[in-house]
This record gives structure tokens, sequence and C-alpha cells, in this order.
């Protein structure tokens, strides 16, 4: 599952086809907000690529309202996260 779930978040984010990216950034906001230790790794190693995406398709045209929403409340629940300081190379938060 692990090889899958790296696989796939490397091939996002999704930019050419709107509604697929719409739909793949609502299935990543899904997945993260009830798998959210599977996604980022034993080690947070997919963090630094999540958030990365994230700065790129966090508006409106990639993303539908409540999608955006969803990754608010994310983005707010990582502050809980241990170790989340050191993954970046600059503190967050």
């Amino acid at each position: 599952m692990d090889d899958l779930i790296v696989f796939w978040v490397e091939r996002m984010p999704i930019k050419l086809d709107l509604e697929e990216s719409k739909e793949m950034n609502q299935l990543l906001a899904d997945l993260l907000k009830n798998k959210l230790d599977l996604m980022l790794g034993d080690d947070l190693s997919r963090l630094q690529s999540i958030v990365d995406m994230l700065g790129e398709q966090l508006h409106e045209l990639y993303m539908r309202k409540e999608t955006i929403k969803d990754f608010g409340f994310l983005l707010a629940d990582l502050q809980a996260v241990p170790m989340i300081n050191e993954v970046f190379e600059v503190s967050i938060f």
C-alpha cells in the first residue's frame, strides 16, 4: 500500500485536466483526513511533497471550495503531529 501511495502522490498535482484535478484533490483531502499517518508515512517522508503540492493547487481552479476548507482544517490539525517542525528547514508553526 505504501508504494501505491508514493506512486500516486508523486504524480500530483494534476494541472491539465481541471475536473480530474478537483476529484483527485478531494480524494487526497479525504485520505489525509481519515488516514493521516498512512498518507504522511512513518517518518513524515511525504509531508513535504504534499505541502508543496498544496502550495500549487490551493485555488478554486484546481479544487472545489469544500476541498479547500478540508485542507484548511487539515493544515490546522498538522500542528499536533509529533516532529512536524523537524520535517521543514524553517518552522511553519
